[in-house]
């Protein structure tokens, strides 16, 4: 609360400051390739495994940033993009603007998370980033008419949150449906922290070597 975000291809900034992710992360690349068996010995040493490799010279896949880089450095690929694609955000609809500057998988905001007890002052924009938890969560109704703000029949320009908002992202950032899409979650609605993977399947088989592991 009270931080600004800022996502600038792919990397998350607060307040400015590039956050230090954990080796962990994964984002989807657009991967092409001439050579099928080279590829797969690739993958193979990088122990990057459940990719089905066609014969159609490109597939997506999801990388760490050290396998994006080793991968990058092989002679096994021809080239290896990271993908982006517009989003349907909180606060862009995904059929009416596909603002790729403003709301895509690598690309979103800037945004104020709103603080208790700190004022903003109504413009548009940020009307559009706060109108749903204003209504939602500080049960406080805000209408824009025309660019002016009211609440019932009393004109406002500005409004003081009554609660904390965080912003949440997966670590798997090309399949997280995160606050990218549905917008801040209030202090009150975080109920506790997840610890263990119980349960690990992919398309083909469980990840045994996922089950009842700590989570980092």
């Amino acid at each position: 609360p009270g931080d600004n975000i800022h996502i600038r291809n792919g990397v998350v900034y607060s307040n400015e400051v590039p956050l230090i992710m954990p080796a962990t992360l994964t984002h989807k690349y657009e991967l092409w390739y001439s050579n099928k068996s080279s590829l797969s010995k690739a993958l193979q040493v990088l122990e990057i495994g459940f990719v089905k490799i066609t014969d159609t010279t490109h597939i997506e896949l999801a990388l760490t940033k050290q396998q994006s880089t080793q991968l990058t450095a092989s002679a096994s690929i021809d080239s290896l993009v990271l993908v982006n694609y517009p989003i349907k955000s909180f606060i862009n609809n995904y059929e009416e603007g596909n603002d790729l500057t403003h709301c895509s998988a690598n690309n979103w905001g800037p945004a104020y998370i709103p603080k208790k007890g700190e004022t903003i002052l109504f413009t548009p924009e940020n009307y559009r980033m706060y109108h749903t938890i204003l209504e939602k969560f500080e049960k406080v109704p805000i209408i824009n008419k025309d660019g002016s703000f009211w609440l019932q029949d009393k004109k406002i320009a500005q409004y003081t949150f009554q609660h904390n908002y965080y912003f949440m992202m997966g670590d798997n950032r090309h399949n997280s449906i995160d606050s990218r899409y549905w917008g801040f979650v209030p202090e009150q609605n975080i109920v506790g922290k997840a610890v263990i993977t119980l349960y690990s399947k992919n398309e083909e088989s469980f990840r045994w070597n996922r089950i009842f592991k700590l989570i980092e």
